[in-house]
């Protein structure tokens, strides 16, 4: 595994979210889009992880954006205080 793969995997992940959120902003079908974006972040992370250690600056973006995912989208606050 390497960082940029990582990194792409993250934006990605992030890209899926922003769509998902803009189309629960006009009521349209998302759910799936999220679970798409939620799985791709933790794919990232498990790159990132494996190439650039426990402590790493991408990883820093993978749990900010599923921490958010989880408490506003799936509204889990434990879920989302791991992350």
């Amino acid at each position: 595994p390497s960082k940029v793969l990582g990194r792409a995997i993250l934006v990605r992940g992030v890209a899926k979210l922003v769509l998902g959120h803009n189309r629960q902003r006009y009521t349209l079908p998302h759910r799936e889009i999220l679970v798409e974006a939620s799985q791709l972040l933790i794919r990232a992370e498990e790159i990132l992880v494996k190439a650039a250690g426990e402590v790493n600056e991408g990883s820093i973006y993978t749990h900010g954006n599923l921490g958010e995912l989880y408490l506003h989208d799936v509204g889990h606050v434990p879920l989302a205080l791991l992350h």
